[in-house]
């Protein structure tokens, strides 16, 4: 699982939220060769073995209408709204989705701004890589 983790980590969440010694740290650098990741900030941080970090994403279920909002923003509606926003979400994350609906151009765009975001696209609290953060508050 470390590596596993160091991959998800470094590539689709950029700057994750970790729990480390029991206490919420943000991921800004990483160090693959030695399973590390550099938790804190720029000017105060530690270096984070990976097996001792639990990454830490919000679940889709219980996305904000602010950030359904950003998602038909990203999606480039000329008058995006939250309720559209749940919809391209549901089209790009569910197994009910119309293959013609969401080009994989805007699909990935979508999920980047999800990541970016915090926000579990990819299953992984399902799958026990990940920690809800509401388990966190």
């Amino acid at each position: 699982m470390e590596q596993k983790l160091t991959n998800i980590t470094a590539w689709k969440y950029p700057q994750a939220q970790v729990r480390y010694n029991n206490e919420i740290r943000t991921v800004f650098g990483i160090c693959e060769t030695h399973y590390i990741l550099y938790v804190g900030d720029t000017d105060e941080f530690e270096n984070a073995i990976i097996e001792d970090c639990q990454l830490i994403l919000t679940p889709l279920s219980v996305i904000t209408d602010e950030d359904c909002l950003g998602v038909s923003k990203t999606y480039g509606h000329y008058s995006p709204t939250a309720e559209q926003g749940l919809g391209i979400i549901e089209n790009c994350f569910t197994d009910y989705e119309d293959p013609n609906e969401i080009t994989l151009y805007d699909g990935i765009k979508v999920g980047d701004f999800l990541r970016s975001k915090g926000y579990d696209c990819d299953k992984l609290i399902e799958q026990g890589i990940a920690i809800s953060s509401l388990e966190t508050r």
